[in-house]
């Protein structure tokens, strides 16, 4: 018996500018989910996600990204902060 499969993408972004005084702020969202259910020796459940959300801000060039996925029971996240450190919201 073929497994059913079932799978999910979700993408966001948000742009703000502002002229006087100059500055900009982009932030965005991406994720992936998958679901496998096997059948053969009763229902088993597979399923995996992985995402990130990035937030980019200037003039001063600078930026923060969350990383994260998880398959099963098992996760892994971690943040990265990069360029100037004040910024977007």
């Amino acid at each position: 018996m073929l497994p059913s499969v079932r799978a999910s993408f979700d993408v966001d972004v948000d742009f703000l500018i502002n002229w006087k005084p100059y500055h900009y702020e982009v932030t965005t969202q991406a994720e992936v989910d998958i679901d496998v259910i096997f059948r053969n020796f009763g229902p088993h459940e597979v399923s995996a996600s992985a995402g990130a959300d990035l937030e980019l801000w200037g003039p001063n060039w600078g930026g923060h990204a969350s990383l994260n996925m998880k398959i099963w029971f098992i996760k892994i996240n971690f943040d990265v902060t990069f360029g100037a450190a004040n910024g977007g919201t």
